[in-house]
């Protein structure tokens, strides 16, 4: 075979496996469809207040200041906090809580036409974990906090019917609270943790299935821990409807559907809800960490916290302490063309 014919073949041969659907090879029962997030707002209106930002590490607390309080100015018709073109040094940014706006610099790059910004510290920033740039909505409520446990939380219920794949209309009930509508909510179950041949959550360290330090009920930092069993089968879910059957009880309408086909009661399923924030995004500017006095302990140089289709795009970001972006608690966010480098320590 020659050169042309073997390229001609291994083109074709590359564009017919691309095509292929997953479904001839994964049986759809245990399987979703990709979603490919939401299209990013084109926000153009400026908040009411504008940054000044002045240079040199002195007047980083000043620029950071500057920064925020511009972000608290937004409005909903109101979005876009615009940064000039420069360097500056920033302590940190916190986006608060009402949404709905976008920091945007000048661009990414080293050019006097970009905007570069040298974040000298961190700290919780509103956000649950150590932040350089804090989006979404700052809150106390995580997988350990009283308010999203049974069974005197006030951010949680049982989930008692509604368990089927697919399923959109979900009951709840023994509610500490009424849950949110128009905001996320977060449905778990206690963990499969035997192997038989189903959905399968592996967490504990028994030989031939080692696959966390910590093990069952040890302090697994991903999902709720309850009567000493992890949570961490999670699905976050859009709540869109909420009908009081009274008692403590609802019918809640849920966008997705639900993913999972192992959904039962002796699995003690329920929901409960950390907070929310929508439609904050970050975009065309540099972040540098390099000269952070946190270091290693920034938990993310972008903290995306409890954020519902929020965005970062046209990033650069360098040497960040752990994570370039973290999300925590968020659903349908969106991180593109954007180059992340070196960070000081990895995940563990």
């Amino acid at each position: 075979m020659n050169r042309r014919l073997l390229f001609l073949f291994l083109v074709g041969f590359c564009l017919s496996a691309h095509a292929q659907n997953w479904s001839t090879f994964l049986d759809p029962s245990r399987a979703i469809s990709w979603n490919p997030g939401f299209t990013i707002p084109n926000y153009s209106v400026a908040c009411p207040t504008q940054p000044t930002l002045q240079a040199g590490s002195a007047n980083a607390s000043a620029n950071s200041t500057a920064i925020n309080n511009a972000l608290a100015s937004c409005t909903s018709s109101q979005n876009v906090v615009n940064l000039p073109a420069g360097t500056y040094y920033v302590s940190s940014i916190n986006f608060g809580t009402q949404g709905y706006q976008v920091l945007r610099g000048a661009g990414s790059g080293t050019s006097s036409a970009a905007t570069y910004l040298y974040i000298t510290s961190t700290g919780r920033g509103g956000c649950d974990v150590s932040a350089g740039i804090c989006m979404g909505s700052p809150t106390v409520q995580y997988n350990g906090s009283s308010a999203v446990l049974p069974s005197s939380g006030s951010d949680q219920c049982l989930w008692t019917a509604g368990y089927a794949q697919g399923t959109t209309s979900i009951t709840l009930s023994s509610c500490g609270g009424t849950p949110p509508v128009n905001k996320t909510m977060i449905l778990d179950q206690a963990n499969d943790t035997a192997d038989t041949g189903g959905l399968f959550v592996c967490d504990t360290t028994a030989p031939g299935y080692a696959c966390t330090y910590k093990g069952n009920g040890a302090g697994n930092a991903d999902g709720r821990i309850i009567g000493g069993i992890t949570h961490s089968q999670q699905q976050v879910v859009f709540v869109t409807g909420v009908t009081s059957l009274g008692g403590g009880s609802y019918t809640v309408t849920i966008s997705p559907g639900v993913y999972f086909t192992n959904i039962r009661s002796s699995q003690s399923p329920g929901a409960w809800w950390p907070g929310f924030s929508q439609n904050d995004g970050i975009e065309n500017l540099t972040l540098d960490y390099s000269t952070s006095t946190a270091g290693a302990t920034n938990y993310g140089a972008i903290v995306m916290q409890n954020c519902y289709q929020c965005w970062a795009k046209g990033i650069e970001s360098i040497d960040a302490g752990r994570d370039h972006v973290l999300l925590y608690q968020s659903s349908h966010d969106v991180i593109r063309d954007s180059y992340f480098y070196q960070s000081r320590r990895i995940h563990r």
